[in-house]
C-alpha cells in the first residue's frame, strides 16, 4: 500500500475564503519512505498575526515562495495513486482539494485519518490532537505547527499504529472515494456502525453530552450517514462536525411518532444546529375578543401565541371554512366574526343576545371536538405504538403489546404542553404519514389507514 502522509499550513482554519502557506508530504510504501515534498506557497495576501505567532511563518518568509498554481502540479504527482493521510485528514483534504480545484486539477482520492488510527491503536488517551498523542507516546516533534515537523510526527505515529494494527486493519480503515464517510475526528467509528436502521429520533451529541443537532429518519444510520458524506468544507460545517463526540437514538416505530418526539426534545433542548424547527410554524388562529360597543367577537390572526385563542388551524381557509360553520349552526351573524360576506344594510343583532349565542355556540363546537388515537407499528412486530389526542391536544404517547388487550393508558407518556401543541396535532392529522385514526369520542375509523 502507498501512503501520501501530509501537513499543511494554513492562513486560517477553513477551506473557504483561506489560503495554504505551507505543505509537507512523506510517501510510505512497503513501510519505507520512497519520497519527500516540501514547499512555502505564497498565499498572495498577508498573514494574519496569530498565524506567524503559532507557526513562526512570516510574509518575508513567503514574498518569494511560489503561488500553488506553480507547484500543482509536482504536488499532485506526489499525491497520486496513494491514500492520503493526514491527522484531521477534512481539514488537509478540503484545503488541498479546493486549491487543486481553483487551477482546474480534479484530485479525489481515498483517505484516512491518523486520529482514527490512533484511536484504535491507543483507546482512552485523554486527547487525540496531534500535540498530545506525540506527549503521552513520546514521540519527538521539535517542529510543531510547521508541516514537514508534524507530518514526520504523524508518519511516526501512523508506523506505531501499522505495528499495533497491522496494515489489513488499516487499509479496511481507510475511507474509499466511492464510499466516502467523513466522521467527526472525535466520533468512534463503532458508535457509527452500531446505529440501527429503523425508524425514530437520533441525537448528535457534544462532549458535554447536550444535544446540538435533533433529527428523525425512516432509517436513522442512513440518515447519520448523509450528514457525513459530504466534504465540510465551509467554517460551518468544520464546526459543526468538531462539536461531535456521540451519537444517540430512540426508536419510534413510525414516522408519525419520530415527528413529534423530534419536536418534542427540540423544544426541550433548543440544539444549536437546529435551525427550521426552532421557528414557529404559520398557524392561523381564531381569536376572541370584546369590541367597544360590547360585542364579543371573532377574527383570524396568523401565528403569534394568544391566550384567548378558541382554534388554530394550518391554513386560513380552513379558519375561515370553520368560522362559517360555525355561524351557520350558532346562527351568529358574520359582520362580528370578521367574515367578509355580509349585508351592511341588515340591523346589528342585540350585544346581549348575541354574546350569548356565539358563547353557546363555542361551547357545543367545544364538546364536539373528538378524542383521538393515532395508530401505528411499533418497534418491533410484537408492539403497537400511538399517539393520543384529546380535543385538539396532544396528551401523550406509548406503545402496547399488538396482540394484548390494548389497554394504552397504561403505556401513555405524558407530552408537556406548549404553545405549539395545537399546531403540532394538526400537523400529525394531517400528514402524509400512514396512521391508523381511532376516534375514540365515536365509533372506529380507518382514515388515512395504511
Amino acid at each position: 500500500m502507498r501512503f501520501a502522509i501530509t501537513d499543511i499550513e494554513t492562513t486560517g482554519s477553513h477551506a473557504s475564503g483561506n489560503s495554504i502557506i505551507e505543505v509537507a508530504v512523506l510517501v510510505l510504501e512497503n513501510n519505507e519512505i520512497v519520497e519527500e515534498y516540501q514547499t512555502l506557497i505564497n498565499p498572495e495576501s498577508k498573514l494574519p498575526p496569530y498565524i506567524t505567532t503559532l507557526t513562526g511563518i512570516n510574509d518575508s518568509m513567503l514574498v518569494n515562495a511560489p503561488v500553488f498554481e506553480d507547484i500543482a502540479d509536482d504536488l499532485f504527482e506526489v499525491l497520486k495513486d496513494a491514500i492520503f493521510v493526514a491527522h484531521n485528514v477534512s481539514f488537509d483534504y478540503s484545503f488541498i482539494k479546493a486549491s487543486f480545484e481553483h487551477v482546474g486539477i480534479k484530485w479525489s482520492p481515498p483517505k484516512l485519518d491518523s486520529i482514527k488510527v490512533a484511536r484504535k491503536a491507543f483507546p482512552g488517551l485523554r486527547s487525540y490532537g496531534l500535540a498530545n498523542v506525540c506527549l503521552e507516546l513520546n514521540i519527538r516533534n521539535d517542529a510543531a505547527h510547521r508541516a514537514m515537523g508534524d507530518a514526520r510526527a504523524t508518519l511516526t505515529l501512523f508506523d506505531k499504529c501499522i505495528a499495533i494494527l497491522g496494515e489489513e486493519a488499516i487499509e479496511a480503515l481507510t475511507i474509499e472515494k466511492n464510499k466516502a464517510l467523513y466522521l467527526p475526528a472525535h466520533l468512534d467509528r463503532e458508535t457509527f456502525e452500531s446505529l440501527p436502521s429503523t425508524t425514530g429520533v437520533y441525537f448528535l451529541l457534544n462532549k458535554q453530552q447536550k444535544p446540538i443537532y435533533i433529527g428523525k429518519a425512516k432509517n436513522i444510520k442512513k440518515r447519520v450517514y448523509q450528514h457525513f458524506s459530504t466534504d465540510p468544507k465551509s467554517s460551518r460545517m468544520q464546526a459543526f462536525m468538531a462539536d461531535i463526540c456521540d451519537v444517540q437514538f430512540q426508536e419510534t416505530g413510525t414516522e408519525l411518532l419520530a415527528l413529534l418526539i423530534e419536536d418534542q426534545h427540540i423544544r426541550q433542548h433548543w440544539p444549536k444546529h437546529n435551525g427550521a424547527q426552532k421557528k414557529k410554524p404559520h398557524q392561523y388562529h381564531i381569536l376572541r375578543y370584546t369590541d367597544q360597543l360590547g360585542y364579543e367577537r371573532l377574527a383570524i390572526q396568523l401565528t403569534g401565541k394568544y391566550q384567548s385563542c378558541v382554534r388554530s388551524f394550518s391554513s386560513h381557509s380552513k379558519a375561515t371554512a370553520w368560522l362559517y360553520e360555525l355561524a351557520e349552526e350558532g346562527g351568529l351573524d358574520h359582520r362580528l366574526l370578521g367574515l367578509s360576506m355580509f349585508d351592511t344594510s341588515l340591523p346589528m343583532p342585540d350585544v346581549k343576545a348575541h354574546n350569548q349565542n356565539l358563547e353557546s355556540a363555542l361551547r357545543d363546537n367545544e364538546s364536539k371536538l373528538p378524542t383521538y388515537l393515532l395508530k401505528g407499528k411499533g418497534r418491533h412486530e410484537q408492539e403497537e405504538s400511538f399517539i393520543y389526542i384529546e380535543r385538539q391536544k396532544i396528551v401523550g404517547y406509548g406503545f402496547v403489546d399488538a396482540h394484548g388487550n390494548g389497554q394504552w393508558q397504561d403505556e401513555l407518556k405524558p407530552i408537556v404542553p406548549t404553545e405549539v401543541n395545537a399546531a403540532m396535532a394538526i400537523r400529525l392529522i394531517e400528514s402524509p404519514y400512514p396512521y391508523h385514526l381511532l376516534n375514540l369520542t365515536t365509533v372506529p375509523d380507518n382514515t388515512n389507514a395504511s
